[in-house]
């Protein structure tokens, strides 16, 4: 079973990708946590997933220095980001391994994503 860390500030877009999530199989473990606003009630732990799902949500070019902060603290995971905005190759060269979706994304855009960096194509 594949450990996901869903990191994100909205309670309710956490609560629903978490069942979506769960109900297909994953172990979802939650982090209620902004990389860019430092807002947490603890740092994630990192230490038990397989992969991270960071909801950024912070105006551009804010939210590419949040996921340089995810980035720091989930050196070798594989990240989806979740944004509004859309980051220039360079950002996500420098995320890598990690798979941006832009917001709001269908929940089969979010499958395949993680399919693709449980499988190392991402």
């Amino acid at each position: 079973m594949v450990s996901v860390l869903l990191c994100s500030i909205d309670t309710s877009l956490s609560r629903l990708l978490g069942w979506n999530l769960s109900r297909r199989g994953y172990d979802i473990r939650h982090a209620k946590w902004d990389p860019y606003y430092e807002t947490a009630e603890a740092p994630p732990v990192l230490a038990d997933a397989d992969i991270v799902i960071s909801d950024l949500s912070c105006p551009e070019p804010d939210c590419w220095v949040a996921a340089s902060r995810v980035r720091q603290l989930a050196e070798t995971l594989p990240v989806v980001f979740l944004a509004y905005c859309w980051p220039d190759e360079r950002q996500l060269r420098a995320l890598h391994p990690c798979i941006y979706l832009r917001k709001p994304c269908a929940v089969d855009e979010l499958l395949k994503a993680l399919r693709d960096l449980e499988l190392g194509t991402g």
